[in-house]
């Protein structure tokens, strides 16, 4: 592992739920944060609602793993948006899963440990609906996307008020939000 103060997420605080273990991208089913981040993720924890925890899909990642992301999605973006360039499309990829870099000026934050993929679920009645699944790269998948959405109905208001309890409880705890996917929160500390 890169960093040695990296903790092992415990699964019996959080639902854990490895995706890219589940996707066959690594063989690491474990999930880590760095200690400050870690200890971070708790207070959010228990600024929830009673009954509410996290379910957490991604943490710390590998270079390897994050080379693989990355050429699934460039693939994948490649067949959906035929009109871009190679140099567009790897920057277009790049706005939902950074180039695969192991220099610190340039490193996707999940390679740094100390950033989290992350919904909310009630431990009786499920995950709390956020408009889209984890790692749909789509319009709707923006954090603010249903808050700035006119004419919003029931099913919006809703959606739009579960990513705010999201976003406050990660943010108040030192996570800064990423506008272009609701379930991803990086720590930085408080200021």
């Amino acid at each position: 592992m890169r960093y040695n103060d990296l903790v092992e997420i415990d699964s019996n605080l959080f639902f854990l739920e490895p995706k890219y273990f589940q996707q066959g991208l690594t063989n690491e089913k474990r999930m880590f944060l760095r200690k400050k981040a870690y200890n971070a993720l708790l207070t959010a924890r228990d600024k929830l609602p009673l009954q509410m925890t996290f379910k957490i899909w991604d943490s710390y990642r590998t270079l390897e793993t994050q080379k693989k992301l990355f050429d699934i999605y460039k693939e994948k973006f490649r067949k959906e948006k035929l009109e871009l360039t190679e140099e567009d499309l790897i920057k277009y990829t790049s706005q939902y899963v950074i180039f695969p870099s192991d220099d610190s000026n340039n490193m996707s934050p999940h390679l740094t440990g100390n950033t989290v993929d992350l919904t909310i679920v009630h431990k009786e009645l499920g995950e709390l609906n956020m408009g889209t699944d984890f790692d749909e790269m789509c319009e709707e998948a923006s954090l603010y996307f249903f808050r700035e959405k006119k004419n919003k109905s029931l099913r919006d208001k809703l959606i739009m008020d579960n990513r705010e309890l999201l976003r406050k409880a990660m943010t108040s705890s030192g996570f800064k939000e990423y506008i272009h996917e609701w379930w991803h929160y990086q720590y930085f500390g408080h200021k």
